[in-house]
């Protein structure tokens, strides 16, 4: 045989003894270099996140501001609204308050009329009393009397 596959074969023999009794050392180094080859991809992943992040982060923001811009302006419109709402309230209650205050002095007058009128008549004054107010007029109806048992 020649001197060089003897070598060689020697060579096979030593590292494949080395091998057995060293396995972990290269199975840890294979992950080393596995995790060094993945590291790098991942950083450049991590900065490709990290600026989608930013990005969308400053839109985030952007909408907030457009948000509240919106949220100021209903506010504003919904306090003229309710500015309208209590002007209007308010004269409808004066023109109301106005209203009853003519319909009292008409009454009043009416009324009074009615008094001078009647000459003192009661039951013509309550007649015409209660149709100026519009209440009916129920007639009073005396009970018959009682009379005390007899012993």
């Amino acid at each position: 045989m020649n001197i060089t596959w003897i070598k060689v074969g020697h060579f096979f023999q030593i590292a494949w003894t080395w091998i057995k009794g060293n396995w972990m050392v290269i199975l840890l180094g294979v992950g080393l270099l596995f995790a060094l080859i993945t590291a790098k991809g991942k950083a450049d992943s991590y900065n490709a996140l990290m600026k989608e992040f930013q990005d969308q982060l400053t839109r985030n923001h952007a909408e907030l501001d457009q948000l509240r811009l919106l949220q100021q302006s209903q506010i504003a419109q919904q306090q003229a609204i309710n500015q309208h709402y209590n002007e209007v309230i308010d004269k409808i209650q004066h023109d109301y308050q106005s209203a009853v205050a003519t319909l009292d002095a008409n009454r009043r007058k009416e009324l009074q009329n009615v008094i001078a009128n009647t000459h003192d008549d009661p039951d013509e004054m309550a007649r015409q009393v209660n149709a100026l107010f519009g209440l009916p007029i129920y007639p009073l109806v005396t009970p018959p009397p009682v009379t005390p048992p007899s012993h």
